[in-house]
């Protein structure tokens, strides 16, 4: 990063600060928890650091810097010194010790918990200490040596987990009810809404002082989902909690700004789709054709994810003839238009999984003509999604690469905006490593010049290996490390939506959508054992 950027930074900082707290909001900062740079034991010899080890096989977790180093204090002491001279003086910090791992031998954990609160309640009096509650943290000693009053603990995840309930309220701390539906900003229909509420409501039932403080919603991306986080939010008006059938009716209305049936049942229809709670599924059913190609594709990133489609996808289907039939009314609805957008990838992205496995099943039998009928329905659809995709700013690769550059201060600093972000939503760092597609993105532009010339290598293959049936395991970092390494000027996309999204979606809903209706083409999920399954 250069100085003009990190300088940029901070006046941005500023100005977000001073809106927060115009409005009565406490921004949460991050605090000293002892984790330093790796190289700080050259800088200041004999220092005494505990190494963490590397997390998903890459060297990004910094070592921690030991407590009863004399050093800790200091560096504590410079850390919120300069904190409030930037931003003035925080009364609530983040940090976490041994956040998805980390190694805590030698170390007096409760001991030094204490510690970094102490060193917060230095800079503040009134400070509290804001903890991430995900996987075995905060662990149970740690709190124990906290004062109550100044900490905070944040579950991440109560749509899935129950660790709130297993930890009894975190022992009697206070705590956040909150949740982590998108993961990357992977863009794809999901939410577990009937487990939002009903373990809202049984969090709500317990005795007082284990009750949860408040609400709370951790992105790894936004303008996902938007259902989700108003629900979360109505929640915090209320004393109880709604029926959620009436409640999305409701959500409908104000939503598209009229009162139609039709997209009443059309929201019911979602919630007992895509927006339904279904067993194993924590993360978004992803996108195949975002998928690392191969013969059996199971999921598009590389952490507990999955392809498959829990839900009879006539249901979607169902919900998008109801939504078009009112765009005569909603038609000029921002939110409106981008629904159907959304909804209708989502369709597509769903029923290209069956065009998939006939493709497959064609190979594995030998059946040149179905191959070739089905690799064409395959492929037509991956270019139909990226049409439909341009109708949208917020599906627009062009628009993302744009905004990087736009937003440097200086030429330097742009080139490595765009760098960093083709890297992020490809193969995450310059190496391989298990985070390649992690943030992989179902955009306009991405399917184009990136997943379908993936497509595309791996179907010539299999094209290749037809009567052999021994296809080559191809290699594809090497053609993803270049698509990251290529500039604005050598790839453009446009970063201005165009087409007419509404006829595009008819378009395909018509096309596709018969499709469903032919039983040698799919079959629902549990209407043919484990035949019927993704079929």
């Amino acid at each position: 990063m250069t100085e003009e950027w990190i300088d940029s930074r901070v006046r941005l900082q500023r100005r977000i600060l001073a809106r927060m707290r115009s409005l009565g909001m406490r921004p949460v900062l991050p605090g000293f928890v002892g984790l330093v740079p790796s190289d700080l034991g050259e800088k200041v010899p004999g220092t005494k650091l505990l190494p963490q080890g590397k997390w998903g096989g890459v060297n990004l977790r910094p070592p921690v810097l030991h407590p009863e180093d004399p050093l800790f204090d200091r560096m504590a002491r410079a850390w919120y010194e300069v904190l409030e001279g930037l931003y003035g003086k925080p009364d609530a910090f983040a940090g976490d010790l041994f956040h998805e791992g980390g190694r805590a031998s030698g170390l007096d954990v409760p001991a030094m918990a204490a510690k970094v609160q102490a060193a917060m309640l230095r800079c503040n009096p009134k400070a509290v200490w804001v903890l991430q509650a995900w996987g075995a943290n905060p662990r149970k000693g740690l709190l124990e040596a906290l004062d109550r009053k100044h900490t905070l603990v944040v579950d991440l995840c109560c749509e899935f987990w129950s660790r709130w309930k297993k930890r009894n309220g975190y022992e009697g701390y206070p705590w956040v009810f909150s949740t982590i539906i998108d993961y990357g900003g992977n863009p794809a229909l999901h939410g577990r809404l009937d487990a939002i509420a009903g373990n809202l409501r049984e969090a709500r039932s317990m005795p007082p002082r284990l009750r949860p403080s408040g609400l709370g919603a951790t992105w790894e991306g936004i303008e996902n989902n938007p259902v989700v986080f108003e629900f979360l939010w109505d929640m915090r008006w209320r004393k109880k909690i709604p029926d959620l059938s009436d409640w999305i009716g409701e959500y409908a209305v104000r939503r598209y700004g009229v009162d139609d049936p039709r997209a009443r049942k059309a929201w019911l229809l979602l919630l007992r789709g895509p927006y339904k709670a279904w067993p194993g599924q924590r993360r978004p059913g992803e996108s195949l054709f975002c998928a690392k190609p191969s013969l059996n594709v199971k999921k598009a990133s590389p952490f507990a994810a999955s392809i498959r489609v829990h839900y009879d996808q006539r249901i979607l289907r169902e919900a998008l003839s109801l939504l078009l039939a009112l765009s005569g009314k909603c038609g000029g609805a921002e939110t409106y238009r981008f629904d159907l957008v959304d909804f209708t990838r989502q369709f597509l992205a769903n029923i290209g999984q069956v065009a998939y496995r006939r493709m497959v099943e064609a190979y594995r039998k030998k059946d040149a003509p179905a191959f070739r009928r089905s690799k064409k329905l395959f492929l037509g659809m991956l270019d139909d999604q990226d049409r439909l995709l341009a109708g949208d700013e917020r599906f627009l690769l062009g628009k993302w690469l744009h905004d990087a550059l736009s937003c440097a201060p200086d030429p330097v600093q742009a080139r490595r905006n765009q760098r960093q972000a083709r890297l992020l939503i490809t193969t995450w760092n310059e190496e391989r490593s298990h985070l390649r597609d992690y943030a992989w993105r179902e955009w306009n532009g991405m399917i184009r010049s990136f997943y379908k010339p993936r497509w595309d290598v791996f179907i010539a293959e299999l094209e290749r290996s037809f009567e052999s049936g021994k296809p080559r395991k191809i290699d594809f970092f090497p053609f993803e490390s270049k698509w990251a390494a290529r500039t604005w000027k050598d790839d453009p996309h446009p970063w201005k939506p165009s087409g007419d999204p509404l006829r595009t979606c008819r378009g395909i809903l018509e096309k596709y959508g018969p499709l469903l209706d032919d039983p040698r083409f799919y079959i629902p999920p549990g209407k043919a054992g484990k035949r019927g399954k993704g079929r």
